[in-house]
């Protein structure tokens, strides 16, 4: 391999062994590293968290911050590696799965769990898409539909209680925020 000139995306440095393992060669200049964790960092909407966190986080030295480049490289192969052997119930892990679930009202209490899991930890683009499809305005219904129920059972509450932790992740996020702009514009 030559030098790291100009190399500047993670897949740059992806190679994939013949028994389908994922290996990243580490660059060997440390501002390559700087560069692909403030990617990561704005990928994954780190520079929402508080100004003294976004600080440490830019502080760390470069094997940590290039472990964590490796982890989220790995989590992203393996995800359009299950997306291209995806079964006949679709993408359990894709926002419109999960938009379809809630709509039709087939959503398990777990499945809410998970979804509340995803829209903190999915890049910004999958929480975008969450958006696109009205999930936000799905999970509201629901919420809604919940509230104006005059006795609820302990699944119920537990219900409302996965669908608040859903919403607070979304209002918590500066993307959904922008949207929620563009929503209330429609109204």
């Amino acid at each position: 391999m030559g030098g790291d000139a100009g190399r500047t995306s993670i897949y740059s440095y992806l190679s994939i062994t013949p028994n389908g393992d994922v290996h990243l060669d580490r660059p060997k200049d440390d501002r390559i590293i700087d560069e692909l964790f403030n990617d990561l960092m704005n990928k994954r909407d780190f520079k929402n968290l508080p100004p003294p966190v976004i600080k440490q986080m830019l502080s760390y030295p470069a094997p940590k911050k290039w472990t964590l480049i490796q982890s989220d490289a790995l989590q992203e192969y393996q995800l359009e590696r299950k997306r291209a052997t995806i079964g006949p119930d679709g993408d359990k892990s894709a926002p419109e799965w999960y938009v379809r679930r809630i709509v039709d009202g087939s959503i398990s209490l777990k499945e809410l769990g998970s979804l509340s899991v995803s829209l903190r930890t999915q890049p910004i683009g999958w929480v975008k898409r969450f958006l696109e499809m009205q999930g936000m305005v799905a999970l509201v219904k629901v919420l809604s539909g919940l509230s104006a129920k005059g006795v609820k059972n302990d699944t119920d509450v537990t219900r409302e209680y996965e669908i608040v932790k859903c919403l607070k992740t979304l209002l918590n996020n500066k993307v959904t925020l922008l949207s929620s702009y563009v929503i209330l514009d429609k109204c």
